[in-house]
């Protein structure tokens, strides 16, 4: 539900950053930040993979 097919953002290029590492030192002060790496599936946790068990 986090990963939309099209992102778009716009932002100015001396705002964007080589490396995760310089991302979190961007946002460590910040109330809140989110780090979306890709969709996530239930063999993360349980290691037995399941097709479809949070929708189609």
């Amino acid at each position: 539900s986090l990963l939309p097919e099209i992102h778009i953002a716009i932002l100015k290029s001396k705002d964007i950053v080589p490396s995760l590492p310089d991302a979190i030192h961007l946002v460590k002060d910040k109330n809140a930040a989110v780090f979306i790496t890709g969709p996530s599936r239930t063999a993360d946790i349980e290691m037995t993979l399941t097709i479809g068990v949070h929708g189609p």
